[in-house]
């Protein structure tokens, strides 16, 4: 468990916290003919399925897409089903994703939320 939650899961749940939202399977497109061969074009060997993710929390410059294959995609999904996790063992009620993201970001190492914006905090509040 805690081998895949650091080598295969961690970053994943790395990558919810830098993006702010929780990735759903709707978010997922997976790349047509063109772009799979405008990306080998440019000289990236590429195997298996890749999708894009596009969500409307993603505010991304329209040219920049964030690409992922399949087994990310997979890692990302799990990855936010253990938030959901941390979330509904917690018994308490989110206003907002953020607001699992902040919470859980103080239950796991630190290394998960580093260099985002739901950083866990030294300080806790106690109940």
């Amino acid at each position: 468990m805690i081998e895949d939650l650091f080598l295969n899961t961690g970053p994943a749940l790395s990558a919810i916290f830098q993006l702010g939202f929780k990735p759903e399977p709707e978010h997922f497109y997976e790349l047509t003919k063109e772009q799979y061969e405008h990306i080998r074009s440019k000289g990236e060997n590429i195997s298996g399925k890749w999708y894009m993710i596009l969500s409307e929390e993603m505010k991304q410059d329209p040219n920049e897409v964030m690409i992922v294959n399949k087994e990310e995609k997979d890692s990302l999904l799990k990855a936010a089903m253990i938030i959901e996790n941390y979330c509904k063992e917690s018994k308490r009620t989110f206003d907002n994703y953020s607001a699992k993201l902040e919470y859980v970001a103080n239950l796991l190492p630190p290394v998960f939320s580093a260099n985002s914006r739901f950083k866990s905090s030294p300080l806790k509040k106690t109940e």
